[in-house]
């Protein structure tokens, strides 16, 4: 302790010097003021290399002998001033650190063996650390743990630990906590410890091949939905609600017969599922979930998977092999699998393992030294820093060798340094040349520089990575906050926007009416709703309030259909198909009930799902040429026509693209009554309002009837 009131701090300010803050008031300032430094069982006694009269105290600079002794609990101490730990808290922030301390081993967390599980934890400022863990007689117990290269703390114990509690006592310049483990593979279901499993057991099940081969992301149909909310509606037979298993569970049925979970996804054509998240995040009544409803976008951790969603709340194991076996029969049936991540932000960033372990390593600061804030989670990860980098690469790594799933979503990309993303983009192909990476591109945050940002103004440093398209979402439907919600947009019946409209069609890849946003048509994620604001329903329930129900939901139809048969890649959002609502509430991500797939209106308006099926079967089986990317290619090719103010004309000729036909004519006719069209020559029809069929498919068109409301196409098809 201090023998006097006059020391205010004594921390390393430099990897050689160490600052002791004094009162302006302290007395015993001399020439040769000296004192002891005290490190292990050695001590040296270090003189003042430099003083500093600040306004408010004495700034007194100390320089050792050699760099500091990190892993030893040091101290100064003199007659005068007493015994004063060294703070560390500024290290983390030394141009030295990732160089001292970059750990590329690829062992952190626990390596389970039947005989012997090992323990290894990144702590490099630590002075020690020990294991805390439940032994072989289910009691808790401690070890201390060897520190090694690099600031890694290690141990191991014989015996079968599978399934067993542990967790991590570390000690940082006088502040000790008790925490999980940053690369755990599950955690407890109070989020208090981490759970030892065998992930390299459920990484080495035979894989399964899918049917189809998806080579570039313009061929994938993203439909998103959340675990939960998906199977919990109490009107349909399956029996896991709410579960992983529950997700594959088949010949599943709705009360009037429709299919269900699994097969309704099987029956609609989608080809990727994407699963919003799934890692463990906040929230202690795992066991009862439906006492703390939430989406996952509040994470702590990024490794271990959700156990609300396991029916084995008691075997961390066996919720491994759950989801692994979820997705392999998701494969069987064609289905791929995409994991909505969560890597710009952690929940309650202070009370998460990263800051227990490593203090203001992991976490972006302000020009005043604050937390950043710009994810509004009240923290923003520091992703260009060495070790937070490999952690996420490591997290991804993990995720597709173990449970082999097909792509990742990106929650605020653009928060992410673009090097982390680049090199998450080419592990991924490397383990999985045809899986699909794509993201939030906002630019977002003061923190990085633009060029830094893996944002969609980067998108030509960013080949092969997706960005969702808000230009698409706002020009299709109308704005989607404030007061845009009112104001509607192309398919809501606004023909001003149809300039517009073309530049989104097009996966806005010409510089036509806007300035270009991507360099190649699939980094244009097309979409109208998601999870996130109002549903497509609700939205048009305000900006189109005039129109009754069934007049809004034959516009869903249209506008479901302009974004399945655009340029780029098609995202649909679950129940978007059937005008879902959320009872008009925008951000419901803690909001139980709302969210929940209501299977019995399907069975009311399951006319609006065969619409959807039509036309994804359309654009993967007779419209290959939406899956160009080129954009000079795409540009040649369309040529339009506005009709009558409200009847969009879309030609696509020309030898540019990979095509089956030689014309084909997309009328577009945003207006609510019937117009008619004279196309000039006999075309075959591929798409009428209702959907097509082989009896409409052999008919010869000239005078078209164009339904209200309507989507259509025609061709003139190849002879073969």
């Amino acid at each position: 302790m201090n023998k006097n009131n006059y020391f205010l701090q004594a921390r390393l300010v430099n990897i050689d010097h160490v600052e002791l803050r004094l009162t302006k008031n302290f007395p015993h300032l001399d020439e040769d003021f000296s004192l002891f430094f005290h490190y292990g069982e050695s001590a040296i006694l270090i003189k003042r290399f430099a003083i500093d009269n600040n306004d408010d105290y004495l700034s007194l600079t100390f320089k050792l002998p050699f760099k500091y002794p990190f892993g030893e609990r040091c101290y100064l101490e003199s007659e005068k001033i007493g015994h004063i730990l060294i703070d560390l808290s500024l290290v983390s922030s030394f141009k030295e650190f990732d160089e001292l301390f970059n750990y590329e081993g690829d062992d952190l967390g626990s390596l389970y063996q039947k005989e012997r599980t090992t323990f290894k934890v990144w702590a490099p400022l630590a002075d020690a650390v020990s294991l805390i863990y439940e032994d072989l007689n289910h009691q808790e117990s401690s070890i201390e743990m060897i520190r090694e290269e690099k600031g890694v703390y290690s141990i191991s114990l014989d015996g079968d630990y599978l399934n067993h509690y542990y967790g991590y006592q570390v000690s940082n310049f006088g502040h000790t906590f008790i925490t999980y483990d940053p690369y755990g593979k599950m955690m407890s279901l109070d989020n208090k410890y981490s759970l030892i499993v065998d992930d390299k057991k459920v990484a080495s099940m035979p894989k399964i091949l899918l049917k189809d081969k998806i080579s570039s992301l313009s061929e994938a149909i993203i439909y998103e939905l959340h675990l939960q909310d998906f199977t919990l509606d109490k009107t349909t037979n399956i029996v896991n609600k709410g579960k992983y298993l529950g997700l594959i569970e088949e010949n599943k049925k709705s009360k009037k017969g429709h299919p269900v979970g699994l097969d309704y996804l099987k029956y609609l054509g989608v080809t990727h599922l994407q699963l919003l998240p799934v890692l463990d995040y906040q929230g202690e009544n795992n066991a009862n979930p439906n006492k703390d409803y939430n989406w996952g976008y509040d994470p702590l951790t990024f490794f271990a998977l959700e156990g609300r969603y396991s029916t084995c709340l008691d075997n961390a194991q066996a919720r491994l092999i759950e989801f692994r076996h979820m997705v392999d029969v998701l494969h069987q049936n064609n289905l791929r699998v995409n994991l909505d991540l969560v890597y710009n932000h952690l929940y309650r960033h202070l009370e998460t393992c990263y800051e227990k372990i490593v203090p203001s390593y992991y976490f972006r600061r302000d020009k005043n030294g604050l937390y950043a804030n710009a994810s509004g989670c009240g923290n923003d990860v520091k992703s260009e820093r060495f070790m937070a980098q490999k952690m996420i690469l490591d997290s991804i790594k993990y995720l597709f060798k173990t449970f082999d799933i097909d792509g990742v979503r990106l929650d605020l990309m653009g928060l992410l340094d673009i090097d982390t993303v680049l090199k998450m983009r080419d592990l991924i192909k490397k383990i999985k040349p045809e899986a699909i990476i794509y993201g939030e591109g906002w630019n977002m945050g003061e923190e990085l520089k633009l060029e830094q940002k893996a944002c969609s103004d980067n998108s030509e440093k960013m080949e092969n990575i997706g960005f969702f398209n808000d230009a698409y979402r706002d020009i299709v439907k109308g704005g989607s906050f404030g007061d845009g919600l009112y104001k509607k947009g192309f398919g809501s019946g606004d023909s001003s926007y149809v300039l517009g409209f073309i530049y989104a069609y097009m996966a806005s890849v010409t510089d036509y009416t806007f300035h270009h946003r991507y360099i190649f048509a699939d980094q244009s994620v097309n979409y109208v709703e998601c999870h996130d604001n109002h549903t497509l329903f609700d939205k048009l329930s305000l900006s189109n309030s005039e129109e009754d129900e069934e007049t809004i939901l034959k516009r869903i139809k249209l506008i479901n259909a302009l974004v399945i048969l655009s340029y780029g890649v098609p995202f649909i959002h679950s129940g978007q198909e059937i005008g879902l609502s959320k009872c008009g509430l925008s951000n419901t991500y803690n909001v139980p009930k709302v969210n929940t797939f209501d299977y019995s209106l399907l069975d009311e308006r399951f006319h609006m799902s065969e619409y959807l099926k039509e036309v994804i079967s359309l654009r993967k089986n007779e419209l290959s040429f939406l899956m160009e990317r080129d954009p000079l290619k795409i540009l040649k090719s369309l040529h339009y026509e506005v009709i009558d103010d409200c009847l969009l004309k879309i030609n696509i000729i020309g030898d540019e693209i990979e095509r089956d036909f030689d014309n084909l004519v997309m009328l577009i006719n945003i207006k609510n009554e019937t117009l008619y069209h004279d196309l000039g020559t006999y075309y075959q029809p591929l798409l009428l309002f209702e959907g097509s069929n082989e009896k409409i498919k052999k008919m010869s068109i000239k005078n078209l009837i164009v339904s209200p409301l309507s989507v259509n196409i025609l061709w003139q098809k190849k002879e073969e």
